[in-house]
């Protein structure tokens, strides 16, 4: 008979298996972006903040400098919104490997310890 322990250890290893499947989905349906639609995101993105700042700000007129540094920010913000899925399904994945090594190896060393408990 299965005791109390283990059946929850085994619980422990399913939900180990389902944080590992859910991490590979959100790793596998998350695929990064290439180099054109980095610069295509990045480029809308500057765009839209151009008109933005013209609508704001009367006679705007964007510097070198300012363009340059917007740019490279919005470059950051598009790659960091488009490796965060995929950086959740990794770390989902990390903590399901974690509870399935936690509960199989509690449930193979546990007869181990009633051995030398008994002996």
């Amino acid at each position: 008979m299965i005791g109390r322990q283990s059946i929850a250890l085994w619980l422990v290893a399913a939900v180990g298996f389902g944080l590992i499947g859910y991490g590979g989905y959100l790793w596998v349906s998350h695929e990064p972006l290439d180099e054109g639609g980095v610069d295509l995101a990045v480029e809308f993105a500057y765009q839209a903040d151009l008109a933005r700042m013209r609508a704001q700000v009367e006679d705007f007129e964007a510097s070198d400098q300012w363009e340059e540094t917007r740019r490279a920010a919005l470059r950051e913000e598009v790659l960091k919104s488009v490796n965060e899925p995929r950086a959740r399904g990794q770390s989902f994945m990390i903590a399901g490997v974690g509870a399935l090594i936690f509960s199989v190896g509690r449930l193979f060393l546990a007869p181990l310890a009633r051995r030398s408990d008994s002996g």
